[in-house]
């Protein structure tokens, strides 16, 4: 009997080889797509360093922020104020040594610092520390010039800072030598004609001076009295010695003691002043 179909559910051929070659470039090309992408130990190692590295910066930005935020630099932190650490360790316990063989030394010259002006006319001025600058061949620098300078109106503030150890017995010191060309310029003046006599004050500065803001009003008090110097051409004087401590500052003031009185003077040499110390051993 011829079969009909009848009854039965419909269906669709099979495809023929024809319609499977449309296919196959779809197919091809699912075949041949790349592998997914797989990282490697090092990028890695690059990524995470790179993390890290960010991580660390924006953890040091916040940290230098509240540093900057709750902290603050002192601009007139006095840095002479910290203390003081000789050089000389051991010195005393080795000249102590009743066995240690001691040399005898000659006495030393110490010239000040700075000798530099106040007035009481002016409290406010602050005078120049070094008024004349020459050129050289790296630029302008300051010259080796010292002046003592002391009228009715200014006075002179010198400031030592004393030198060697076992050298500790100090003899402050006033010469006047003869003019020289080119080395001093010296003017020494008195209405009555005869020398001049010049006080001298010790001021309560243990420190070193800001001689950039050293003035009339600013200046140390005065201690106590010292004593008094002639000053006079090809004359040399001296007041009674006083100890001081190696390392320490030893700081005067220099006044007229009579009326109408006038000191200018100018060394033009590291090595010279009319105003010094003399340093003599204590061991």
């Amino acid at each position: 009997m011829p079969y009909t179909g009848i009854g039965r559910p419909d269906y669709q051929s099979l495809l023929s080889d024809s319609d499977l070659g449309s296919d196959e470039g779809t197919l091809s090309d699912v075949r041949t797509l790349p592998p997914a992408p797989t990282t490697t130990f090092k990028e890695q190692i690059t990524r995470w360093s790179t993390i890290i590295i960010i991580i660390c910066t924006l953890v040091d930005a916040i940290i230098i922020g509240y540093l900057l935020e709750h902290s603050y630099v002192d601009a007139d932190l006095a840095v002479h104020d910290l203390e003081y650490k000789s050089a000389f360790i051991g010195f005393d316990k080795l000249y102590k040594n009743k066995s240690f063989s001691k040399t005898k030394y000659e006495p030393i010259q110490n010239n000040p610092r700075i000798l530099t002006q106040v007035s009481f006319r002016e409290p406010e001025k602050v005078f120049p520390i070094w008024p004349a600058m020459h050129p050289t061949y790296v630029g302008y620098a300051v010259g080796a010039e010292r002046r003592l300078l002391v009228n009715r109106d200014t006075s002179t503030i010198a400031q030592f800072r004393v030198l060697d150890w076992g050298m500790e017995n100090c003899t402050l010191t006033l010469s006047f030598d003869e003019p020289k060309v080119g080395v001093s310029n010296v003017h020494i003046s008195n209405t009555i004609g005869k020398p001049i006599t010049l006080d001298v004050w010790k001021l309560k500065a243990q420190k070193k001076i800001d001689f950039s803001r050293l003035s009339w009003t600013t200046k140390a008090p005065r201690d106590h009295y010292v004593g008094s110097m002639v000053a006079a051409f090809g004359s040399t004087y001296q007041l009674p010695s006083f100890a001081c401590a190696s390392g320490s500052y030893q700081t005067f003031e220099v006044t007229c003691s009579q009326p109408n009185c006038e000191v200018d003077t100018t060394t033009l040499e590291w090595e010279n002043s009319n105003l010094y110390i003399m340093q003599s051993q204590t061991v």
